[in-house]
């Protein structure tokens, strides 16, 4: 019986988003580069700053390879939420001088 609940278990967290998205460097001086291994043909992107103002929200195209460019936002810590098959995941971006 555990077995086959284990079974259960890894199929549904077969398509976690955590092993789908690479995100480097973080710290970032600037450009951060994110690799999707992602099923969905539209990736939806959203940064917000520690206070949870808006900074930038887009929808794009899945390419698997994504630039964004955070030259245009002060030092400090942001927050980036990704979602990739309709599963929304948020990382801490740190933007260095």
């Amino acid at each position: 019986m555990w077995k086959i609940f284990n079974y259960i278990y890894d199929i549904q967290n077969k398509g976690n988003i955590e092993n789908e998205i690479i995100i480097s460097p973080n710290p970032s001086n600037g450009l951060v580069n994110i690799t999707l291994d992602c099923l969905s043909p539209y990736i939806k992107y959203q940064i917000d700053n520690t206070s949870g103002q808006n900074l930038e929200s887009k929808v794009i195209a899945n390419n698997s390879n994504l630039v964004i460019d955070f030259n245009n936002y002060p030092v400090g810590i942001y927050y980036l939420t990704i979602e990739c098959n309709r599963q929304p995941k948020t990382y801490k971006i740190g933007r260095e001088g």
